[in-house]
């Protein structure tokens, strides 16, 4: 408050200075407010002044309509439309040649994510591709951002039942994740997640517990054992030892009955 006060007193209220200043509080609420009707509110004051300042169908505003559209996928499920409708007013402020195309892509993988939650699987799978392919030209300085992509398309590959395909995806992007942050880390207990349900579902239960078990053991260690995730591993790893033992009894009981 006490800083836009401060910008409001020194380059006064229609000033592109305070239209930084509601986009970065917005960014902060977004992140950590237990609520996103703040940040929507510094959002939208963020375009009300740089649309005044440039027009409202200039690329400067870009940014915050993305950022606009994260607040809202945030707020509740009944508010997925106006994100959407966000990311693509975004989109097409970016146009053609656009010179940020990290932040197109940016706006695909989210796009992805929210067909990916409403079961529009090839939908969501088409959005994830166009965000690789821009990262993908974006080389080295945004491989993280490339492994999470192959992830999300691991993701939406399993729901398509492609197990092969998503394999290949989990798999690059535990190499990338791995490579980049080390074996201790939220992203790379993540994608082990993935891959033993992918096992699972998969019945190879043996696999499912090894991942399982990767999970378990770095969410220990980086989020505690009661920790919700954590939790979850576990059951889910406990789970998959009895299936595990349940399959090597059925194939025993099934070599018993040979003649």
């Amino acid at each position: 408050i006490e800083q836009e006060r401060l910008t409001i007193e020194t380059f006064g209220d229609k000033d592109e200075s305070l239209a930084g200043l509601y986009n970065n509080l917005g960014m902060v609420g977004r992140r950590y407010g237990k609520t996103q009707e703040n940040s929507i509110l510094y959002y939208k004051k963020s375009i009300d002044i740089l649309g005044n300042i440039y027009g409202f169908e200039h690329t400067a505003l870009a940014y915050t309509y993305c950022n606009l559209g994260s607040a809202y996928a945030k707020l509740s499920p009944t508010d997925i439309n106006a994100s959407i409708d966000m990311f693509m007013k975004a989109l097409e402020l970016c146009g053609d040649d656009f010179y940020d195309s990290h932040l197109i892509a940016t706006i695909y993988n989210n796009l992805g994510y929210i067909y990916r939650n409403q079961h529009l699987y090839d939908l969501s799978l088409n959005h994830y591709l166009k965000a690789y392919k821009l990262w993908d030209k974006l080389g080295k300085q945004k491989v993280r951002y490339l492994a999470s992509v192959y992830n999300n398309i691991g993701v939406v590959y399993r729901k398509l039942d492609n197990y092969e395909l998503a394999l290949e995806n989990y798999i690059k992007a535990l190499r990338i994740w791995e490579n980049h942050y080390g074996y201790f880390h939220p992203n790379v207990a993540s994608v082990y997640f993935n891959m033993a349900l992918l096992y699972e579902e998969s019945a190879d239960y043996a696999k499912a517990v090894e991942n399982y078990e990767h999970s378990y053991k770095i969410r220990c260690v980086i989020l505690e054992e009661n920790h919700f995730d954590t939790i979850i591993s576990k059951t889910r790893l406990d789970n998959a030892v009895l299936l595990e033992k349940g399959s090597k009894l059925l194939s025993e009981l099934d070599d018993d009955t040979n003649f």
